[in-house]
């Protein structure tokens, strides 16, 4: 189960349980935020999408902390002319663990959702060990 949410111009895949990284949202650690613009849910009785929102979705999500990125440096150089310019940047995220994701007032926490993300089966080591050629 997983739903597609737009956040300030940017989408992001949400799924009950996992952690995701989102640009800086003015929010405290520990505070809880919710997504009203959900594009798409997956659930198991199929594929809804919105028009452009899927209506009465939202996905409730609980911030952990407010992170750093990688620096990043941006160098700037004109030949012949001693001029040099380096800069850094780091961006600022948020860190989010989706706790819920409600579809028409129905809920679907973490618990259900593992339960419903059977559309794969898992492999048997040894049905592994066979694919990689491991007898």
């Amino acid at each position: 189960m997983y739903a597609l949410v737009n956040d300030r111009g940017k989408q992001y895949r949400m799924e009950p349980g996992k952690l995701v990284t989102i640009d800086r949202m003015d929010a405290e650690a520990g505070s809880e935020v919710s997504f009203d613009k959900v594009l798409i849910v997956r659930t198991d009785d199929g594929l809804q999408t919105g028009a452009p929102y899927v209506e009465e979705a939202s996905v409730v999500a609980k911030l952990v902390e407010q992170i750093k990125g990688d620096k990043i440096y941006v160098t700037k150089f004109k030949r012949r002319k001693k001029y040099r310019r380096r800069t850094g940047h780091r961006q600022a995220y948020s860190l989010l663990k989706v706790d819920k994701i409600v579809v028409g007032g129905k809920e679907f926490p973490q618990d259900v959702a593992a339960s419903q993300n059977k559309d794969v089966p898992e492999k048997s080591q040894d049905e592994t060990e066979a694919e990689n050629g491991n007898d």
